[in-house]
């Protein structure tokens, strides 16, 4: 709450997923998506974006009750804005498609 007020923060939820793996596949596929995180916080449009505060990601994978090896990952991401994010002024606001 402190945040939200100090900077007049907004708050965006982001998941990121891939297609489904394989239990044996599981070590490989986490490695996968993560590096591929770390490149999009390296991108031009996210790394050089000043109205970023801060983000917060968490791992998280569902076992397919079908099916006990078949396993979605996908990473969830609290993204920390300031509102300024949004004015289209600025050039800060990266839409789904980029």
């Amino acid at each position: 709450m402190e945040i939200k007020q100090e900077y007049n923060a907004k708050f965006i939820f982001l998941t990121l997923t891939t297609k489904n793996v394989y239990y044996e596949d599981l070590k490989q596929g986490i490695k996968e998506i993560l590096t591929a995180f770390k490149k999009l916080l390296k991108s031009y449009r996210v790394a050089n974006n000043k109205a970023i505060l801060g983000i917060l990601r968490s791992l998280e994978f569902t076992i397919q009750k079908s099916d006990k090896r078949y396993i979605n990952l996908h990473i969830h991401c609290l993204i920390v804005v300031k509102t300024s994010y949004f004015n289209k002024s600025y050039n800060w606001y990266i839409s789904q498609r980029e």
